[in-house]
C-alpha cells in the first residue's frame, strides 16, 4: 500500500437540504445557508425556534425592505457576507450592512464593520457626513449605534463640518446636538460665520457663541448685522444671546487701560 496522502475539502460544498431561497420584492432571490445564518444571528437564534425560522425568516425580510428602507442588493451582499465569510464591498452599502448587522445581532460582522470604519470611514470626512444625511433621509426610527459613532467623531472634526458643505444640509437639531457637545473646541468666530450664513434657521445657535472667544472683527460683524435688523427680528436673534460676563470685564479692562494710556 502506497503511503501517498490525499485531500478531502468540503468546506465550500453547499449542502441542499440548508439552503433556502429569499425572495426580494422586486421578484429576484437569493439562496442562503441557513445553518450559518441561524447560527450567526442571536437575533433569529432568540425569536425563532430552527423550525419556525425556516418559514418566517421571509417575511422578516420583507419587513427590513419595506420599514428599514434598505435595498435588496445591501440585503444580499449581508447574506453573502454570512455564506462565504470573506466579501469585497461598494463602500456606499456600508451603512444598511452594518444595520443589517446590528439588527440581526451577528457580533463578529459587526465587530469586523466598527475595524473598518476605523480604518477606513472616518478618515473621509464627507463620506463619514453622507452617511448621517443618508440615515437622516430614510429616517425609519431605528437608532443605530454606528450613528452615535459617526456624531462623536464629527465633534472632533467640528471647526471642518461648520465650512463643509454637506454638513450644512443636515437637519438643525442635528447640527445643533453636535455643536451642544464641541464647545469646548470649537472655533466661535467659525460659528458665527456659520450662523450668519443662514441666520433665520440658525439663530437659536447663537446660545452657544461665547463672545470673549471672537475675534475684535467678528464682534463688529455682530453688532453690525443686529444694527441692521428690524427691532422685532433684532429682539428675537437677542434674546439667544446669552449674557457673557467675561466679555464685559474684557471691554471694561479695555476702557481703563485706554484711560490711563490717555
Amino acid at each position: 500500500m502506497t503511503e501517498d496522502f490525499l485531500e478531502i475539502d468540503i468546506s465550500k460544498t453547499k449542502r441542499e437540504e440548508d439552503l433556502i431561497e429569499i425572495r426580494f420584492r422586486n421578484e429576484e432571490f437569493v439562496q442562503v445557508n441557513f445553518f450559518k445564518l441561524f447560527s450567526q444571528s442571536k437575533y433569529i437564534r432568540d425569536k425563532y425556534k430552527y423550525s419556525e425560522a425556516l418559514d418566517l425568516l421571509q417575511q422578516e425580510i420583507h419587513d427590513i425592505e419595506e420599514n428599514m428602507y434598505i435595498n435588496s442588493e445591501s440585503i444580499k451582499l449581508f447574506i453573502k457576507v454570512i455564506e462565504e465569510e470573506k466579501l469585497k464591498f461598494p463602500i456606499e452599502h456600508y451603512k444598511n450592512i452594518y444595520t443589517l448587522s446590528e439588527y440581526f445581532c451577528t457580533s463578529s460582522i459587526t465587530t469586523e464593520l466598527d475595524k473598518i470604519s476605523c480604518e477606513k470611514l472616518f478618515q473621509d470626512l464627507n463620506f463619514t457626513i453622507q452617511i448621517l444625511l443618508d440615515y437622516e433621509r430614510v429616517n425609519n426610527g431605528y437608532e443605530s449605534k454606528l450613528l452615535i459613532k459617526i456624531e462623536n467623531f464629527l465633534r472632533t472634526r467640528i471647526n471642518e463640518c461648520l465650512s463643509n458643505r454637506k454638513f450644512k444640509e443636515l437637519s438643525n437639531s442635528k447640527i445643533f446636538r453636535i455643536i451642544e457637545e464641541s464647545r469646548k473646541v470649537i472655533d466661535h468666530n467659525l460659528l458665527v460665520d456659520f450662523i450668519l450664513e443662514s441666520v433665520s434657521t440658525r439663530f437659536i445657535m447663537l446660545k452657544f457663541a461665547e463672545f470673549d472667544k471672537l475675534s475684535h472683527d467678528k464682534v463688529i460683524t455682530l453688532i453690525d448685522f443686529f444694527e441692521k435688523q428690524e427691532d422685532a427680528v433684532k429682539k428675537m436673534y437677542l434674546e439667544y444671546i446669552p449674557f457673557d460676563l467675561s466679555f464685559i470685564k474684557n471691554i471694561m479692562n479695555k476702557c481703563d487701560q485706554v484711560l490711563k494710556e490717555m
